[in-house]
């Protein structure tokens, strides 16, 4: 049973290695309208710790109205979701 688990494990990490190695190579301009729709889809549809963002940025900024915070929040998210597809760009990059 241990060894199942593990192979389970190991293909199951080879194959999200070389999806993320794959979405590396696209263009620039792909990479940030795939991280386009990752930013709707963790702040709209999965609300991505909404909850505890929302926390943090009334607890860090507390003279700051309620739009202001919506507005930070969604720059947040946007930067969350372009760096996740910068950083695995990158890591290619310095490969090739």
């Amino acid at each position: 049973m241990k060894k199942l688990v593990y192979c389970l494990k190991k293909a199951t990490y080879y194959v999200l290695y070389a999806f993320v190695w794959l979405v590396s190579l696209l263009p620039f301009g792909f990479l940030y309208m795939l991280s386009d729709i990752t930013y709707v889809l963790v702040f709209y549809i999965f609300r991505y710790r909404r909850k505890i963002v929302r926390n943090n940025l009334t607890t860090s900024f507390p003279e700051k109205t309620e739009p202001e915070l919506v507005h930070i929040e969604r720059q947040f998210y946007q930067s969350f979701c372009d760096y996740f597809f910068d950083h695995d760009t990158r890591s290619t990059c310095a490969r090739i």
